[in-house]
């Protein structure tokens, strides 16, 4: 075939370039035409029988110009084929040419996809060609098309005609093919039976009988027949999963395995299929029940891990919500609060019964989150979109309890009244009563909420009766009524003992009891039965003080050490004080010492801790341990400690450089160079803090040239490393740290060097230091420096993998959640993952941060432009440009954007408004003009 198209091309080279070409004869040209067409030679053919047709040979004009449009239509040229084929038709005097001419130009213009064109043409072919077996296959292409187009009745009718004009089994069976897929589409199921259960036993084709029994098993599963369904699905040969549309058997073998119960093998099926069909439009449907399977069969994680795929990736918005349905339904057991993103992405749910379902639920999220005003808007959108369904007393009962929650008892009164209006049958009529008993107590009607809570407490079954009897409690002390104060709360230690927050309703009576002996009594059950709440806290608390003031010190110190055991704990740095202040007073300076230096202090004020210091001081001192004691009292001036506390100041302040005292004795120690060399050095540390950098440097060098030995000379140089690294001297930095041998600051010279080496656009070094020392970094404080530089550089060069690893890092340090959220969000979005870019942003969003404008108009910029939500798009670039820093860049090109999406919706004077204010306020020179612009090209100018 080769050596015969270099022939064909030779020939027409010698033909037509030869300076001396004669007459050439007509029927050597067009049978050279007919070669090089049959061999596939197309554009060999067209010069050839152009050529032809340029020099006039009558015999031959009529095919040769046909077979000139046929080579331009193999070229894939169909505007061209169209045009020769039209010029064909308007000189043809060969009828069958005229005919076949018709249907490769319908087939051209299908092909073009101009579909109203192309059956025309195919009608005018069939009405005049004789052809069968080109009006079979004319009736074919219009029956696709109408396909394509969703007409399935006008589809069949025409590929019914097809078989009428019957070619051979195969085609014809093919074409059964097509009917039943339409019948399918169109929801004939009893019309797919009868057309292709022949097909199934007697197709000879394995494709043809794999893909008929595809559309009867998904029949018989649309009517619930799963095990026929099964049956028709297992017919199916397993070397065709791997093609299309075969590999969606597995998915829907797990469909009807699920149906009938078969947990295992659906999960079975789902899993093979997933490896197989990442092309298939049902495969993140398969990852959605996958997901659903495995939560079921108690893999949560993973089963979780899907479901969060589903719903970051997935374009079906329905699949999304489900998703999301069925992750927060997890997340409402365990936080409700939690469960809110993946609630509110459910809301869209096509079903309207789902849909209220997912509202309810939101609304109840809201509530138990605290986020009154949003569980208010959720369920008035259900009164006012659902108001006569049967649970609409369940909403009236939730949305009178936000009202009562946000202090409007006026609303929460009346709504809990209405209930009974609502469904005089309702569970939450009695429900109510409770609630109207607390909305008098707050609203202070004493009076109506007895009568309210005794109505209450006379029900056999109620869910509130705890609450109830504190309530009726709380009534019965504001009135001073001591009788019947002690018969409920001796109610209540009977009957509710190991109740969640007993313990404090017991202390708060005892409190009020004016009886010591009666008060301790009730503090002396707090403390048996709750040794470790609030409540015996503050038990602990009153004793601990009492014997404090008394000088009972191991009485005290054993009180305070309870207390700081308990739960709560809001003065535990004072306490603690006190506590260490008891021990030292027993003497027990070790004890002290070792509390002091532990990990997981108590919160405290630095007053407190400065007065821990003093204390701890005082211990090391009498141990003999002065570095230590120095160390403690570093930040007291000598006029604000006694004299005893001056002793020790005097003994020990070359160790920590305390600035006078340091620069006094400092002269005194030049003979020893070790104690020198450590004055030095912390006289460098103070001058370092103090930002005095020159004064700094001199110090540590003066260690370097008059101090060589000591152990302070790699600490002076670490020092200065650092002071370079702050000029942006790298180099010189990185050469310093070279220096370094003391091997307990390694942790610091690695993260140092890491850096630098970052900074000199080094990364190669910097990224091998790091990974070489992942482990020790990880352990390390200088950890969070080097995590973050980073983060910072696998962003800049977009690796998504290597980004998520040192975030996973950086994230155990605190306050770095908003920095990795944001770069997060940034990276998806730079990589196109729209999707996992707006959930990043989004959670950024919500949070008060610098990131906080640039979050919100990237949010707009997915909404508008990737989710095609304006309305969405608008609240985000809204809630941008109501911030206050008016000239933000980002609040600047929000006003753009909410201008063009306001003028596309009609808001003609608010868009105009915008763009006025960039043009009259901007310093942003592109802004500016980008808005000028605009606010021509709109017409606003005119």
């Amino acid at each position: 075939m080769r050596l015969l198209l270099r022939v064909t091309a030779i020939a027409i080279i010698l033909l037509f370039c030869s300076p001396a070409f004669p007459a050439v004869n007509s029927q050597s040209l067009f049978e050279q035409g007919m070669k090089a067409f049959a061999s596939g030679n197309y554009g060999s053919s067209e010069l050839l029988f152009r050529k032809l047709i340029d020099n006039g040979g009558d015999e031959h004009r009529d095919r040769a110009w046909f077979y000139l449009a046929m080579s331009i239509f193999h070229q894939k040229k169909y505007k061209s084929a169209i045009f020769e084929f039209n010029r064909f038709l308007l000189i043809c005097t060969a009828n069958e040419l005229c005919s076949r001419s018709r249907y490769w130009i319908a087939e051209s213009n299908f092909l073009l996809k101009k579909y109203i064109q192309s059956i025309e043409e195919f009608r005018r072919f069939i009405s005049a060609s004789k052809d069968t077996s080109m009006i079979h296959a004319a009736h074919v292409r219009i029956g696709d098309i109408y396909f394509i187009q969703s007409r399935y009745d006008e589809a069949i009718i025409e590929w019914q005609k097809a078989r009428e004009r019957k070619i051979d089994d195969d085609k014809d069976n093919l074409l059964l093919l097509k009917i039943g897929e339409a019948y399918f589409l169109n929801k004939n199921y009893d019309e797919v039976f009868t057309l292709l259960a022949p097909l199934v036993f007697s197709a000879r084709d394995v494709r043809i009988e794999a893909r008929a029994r595809l559309l009867v098993g998904r029949v018989y599963q649309l009517k619930d027949n799963h095990k026929k369904a099964l049956r028709a699905f297992k017919g199916i040969p397993n070397t065709l999963y791997r093609e299309d549309p075969y590999f969606n058997v597995q998915y829907f073998r797990a469909l009807s395995l699920l149906a009938i119960g078969d947990i295992s093998s659906a999960r079975y099926q789902l899993e093979a299929f997933i490896l197989i069909g990442m092309d298939s439009e049902w495969y993140y449907e398969a990852k959605y029940e996958l997901g659903r399977i495995l939560i079921r069969m108690g893999k949560e994680k993973r089963g979780i891990e899907l479901l969060e795929e589903v719903r970051n990736a997935t374009s079906k918005m329905e699949l999304r919500s489900q998703s999301a349905l069925v992750l927060s339904k997890i997340f409402l057991k365990r936080n409700p609060e939690h469960a809110i993103p993946y609630l509110e992405d459910s809301a869209s749910l096509n079903d309207p019964a789902e849909q209220k379902n997912v509202l309810l639920l939101l609304g109840n999220a809201y509530i138990e989150a605290k986020r009154f005003e949003d569980a208010e808007r959720i369920l008035e959108l259900i009164m006012d979109k659902y108001p006569y369904e049967n649970d609409i007393d369940h909403v009236q009962f939730l949305l009178s309890r936000v009202y009562l929650e946000k202090g409007n008892i006026e609303k929460a009164v009346e709504g809990f009244t209405k209930i009974r209006e609502l469904n005089p049958f309702s569970r939450y009529v009695n429900e109510s009563l409770f609630y109207l008993a607390l909305s008098h107590y707050r609203n202070h009607k004493e009076e109506l909420s007895l009568e309210f809570i005794k109505k209450y407490l006379a029900l056999k079954k109620t869910e509130k009766r705890y609450d109830a009897y504190i309530l009726l409690l709380n009534i019965y002390l504001s009135r001073n009524d001591t009788k019947n104060s002690k018969k409920i709360i001796t109610l209540i230690i009977k009957d509710y003992a190991y109740k969640k927050g007993v313990d404090s309703v017991i202390y708060e009576f005892a409190s009020l009891a004016r009886d010591k002996r009666y008060r301790e009594k009730y503090f002396n059950l707090i403390v048996s039965k709750y040794p470790t709440s609030v409540s015996a806290g503050k038990v602990y608390l009153l004793r601990g003080d009492s014997a404090f003031k008394d000088k009972d010190y191991k009485r005290s110190e054993l009180y305070y050490r309870r207390y700081l055991q308990t739960k709560g704990r809001e003065n535990a740095g004072s306490v603690f004080l006190f506590r260490i202040i008891s021990l030292y007073r027993l003497e027990k300076f070790k004890e002290v010492i070792s509390l002091l230096t532990q990990k997981g202090l108590p919160e405290m004020n630095k007053y407190t801790f400065r007065q821990l210091l003093l204390w701890k001081g005082r211990s090391y001192y009498h141990i003999e341990n002065y570095q230590k004691a120095y160390e403690s009292l570093l930040n007291w001036e000598l006029k604000d400690l006694s004299l005893d506390d001056v002793l020790i100041i005097s003994r020990s302040s070359i160790k920590l450089g305390n600035l006078k005292m340091a620069k006094r004795s400092s002269e005194l120690l030049r003979e020893n160079k070790a104690l020198y060399a450590e004055s030095l050095y912390f006289m460098g540390q103070y001058y370092l803090r103090e930002k005095e950098y020159d004064i700094s440097k001199a110090y540590f060098l003066s260690i370097l040239f008059e101090c060589p030995e000591s152990e302070y000379v790699d600490f002076a140089t670490s020092s200065i490393a650092e002071l370079y690294m702050q000029n942006g001297r790298y180099g010189d930095a990185i050469q310093k740290l070279n220096e370094i041998k003391n091997k307990d600051l390694d942790d610091k010279k690695i993260a140092l060097l890491i850096i630098s080496h970052f900074r000199i656009n080094k990364a190669s070094v910097a990224v091998e230091l790091t990974e070489k020392n992942i482990r020790s970094l990880r352990r390390s404080p200088y950890g969070e420096m080097v995590f973050k530089e980073s983060v910072k550089y696998y962003y800049h060069h977009l690796d998504l993998k290597h980004f998520k690893r040192y975030s996973k890092y950086l994230k155990r340090y605190k306050g770095n959640a908003n920095f990795i959220n944001y770069l997060t969000g940034l990276l998806y979005f730079k990589r196109n993952k729209y999707s996992s870019s707006y959930y990043f942003l989004y959670k950024l969003a919500q949070v008060q941060s610098k990131y906080r404008h640039e979050a919100l108009y990237y949010l707009g910029l997915i909404s508008y432009f990737k989710h095609k939500n304006p309305n969405l798009a608008k609240s985000y670039f809204t809630k941008l440009i109501q911030s206050k820093n008016l000239n933000n860049k980002y609040t600047l090109q929000a006003r753009v954007n909410l201008s063009i999406i306001l003028k596309e919706t009609g808001k003609i004077d608010l868009s105009k408004k915008y763009l006025s204010e960039i043009i009259n306020t901007a310093d942003n020179k592109l802004l500016f003009i980008q808005a000028k612009n605009l606010y021509e090209y709109f017409g606003y100018s005119e």
